[in-house]
């Protein structure tokens, strides 16, 4: 199933006097998990579908910000619904409240803030290389593909100062099957990169599982901007690991062809947990 087709809601409803409208959706897909749990990428998503639904008609189209705290894994399968709330419309800027719900319990609650973007150009990014699956732990692994960049060529991905000491990542990425790209592969994508733990050199670790507790992601462009494009750079940079628990910064980059130059779509930031699969078996 493709990631647009997992984020269609089958009803709006407006509450509460018309300040909270409600998306509702069948069920939160089977697969797009990491193992059994709604990935946090698919669940961004939702919110960012939802959100960027509610503002299409408004001055405010462009999503410029999502800052959002993940409180429970929730289950797939399920039905769910996202409440979306405005909390200010001024001139240039309007600021929503986003929530998450399954069973009357809130799995992920966010602060998304719209603007109008202007894009970013930057320096060419290096040439991909052939792409691959991805790793099986993703149920999603047959939508996506990628090619991880090795050896000095993460160098060339980030561009970091000689200061920003870390692990650093990577990748060629791709949506399989998608013709045209929203609002929510934008979302999707912010929470793909490699996490600091899997950077290191150890065996695969098919039990793991990186539950992220707080998210912010910052959009620089919308999906018009790609011009049909499917393919993405990502890099990222790990900073700390302590008791499990470890930091993800990413860049997300259109690719740079002999007519156009790259274009920044996101930067994003994570706090998450490392832990083992069966903590992500809970139910509501």
């Amino acid at each position: 199933m493709k990631l647009s087709d997992a984020v269609i809601f089958s009803s709006t409803l407006k509450t509460d006097g018309a300040r909270e409208t409600v998306y509702r959706i069948d069920e939160l897909s089977t697969r797009w998990t990491i193992h059994s749990a709604p990935n946090g990428g698919y669940t961004i998503a939702l919110l960012v579908k939802a959100c960027t639904q509610h503002q299409a008609r408004s001055l405010h189209p462009d999503i410029n910000s999502i800052s959002a705290s993940f409180l429970r894994s929730g289950t797939s399968g399920k039905s769910a619904e996202v409440r979306v709330e405005v909390l200010k419309t001024g001139a240039i800027l309007t600021f929503l409240r986003a929530g998450l719900y399954q069973k009357s319990k809130l799995l992920l609650e966010a602060t998304v803030v719209f603007s109008d973007l202007n894009p970013v150009e930057r320096y060419p990014f290096p040439s991909h290389s052939e792409l691959f699956p991805i790793s099986s732990k993703y149920t999603f692994a047959s939508e996506l593909a990628w090619s991880e960049v090795e050896g000095s060529e993460v160098e060339e991905f980030g561009r970091q100062p000689k200061e920003q000491a870390g692990l650093e990542w990577g990748s060629w990425v791709q949506f399989k099957g998608e013709e045209k790209l929203g609002w929510e592969h934008l979302g999707f994508i912010g929470d793909l990169p490699k996490h600091g733990p899997d950077v290191l050199a150890y065996p695969e670790r098919p039990n793991h599982w990186m539950p992220t507790l707080t998210m912010t992601i910052h959009f620089y462009v919308g999906p018009e901007e790609l011009e049909g494009d499917t393919m993405f750079g990502v890099y990222s940079l790990s900073q700390f690991l302590k008791n499990g628990r470890h930091d993800t910064a990413a860049e997300v980059w259109t690719r740079s062809l002999p007519e156009k130059k790259a274009k920044l779509v996101l930067k994003t930031w994570q706090m998450s947990m490392q832990g083992l699969q069966g903590r992500n078996l809970g139910k509501l």
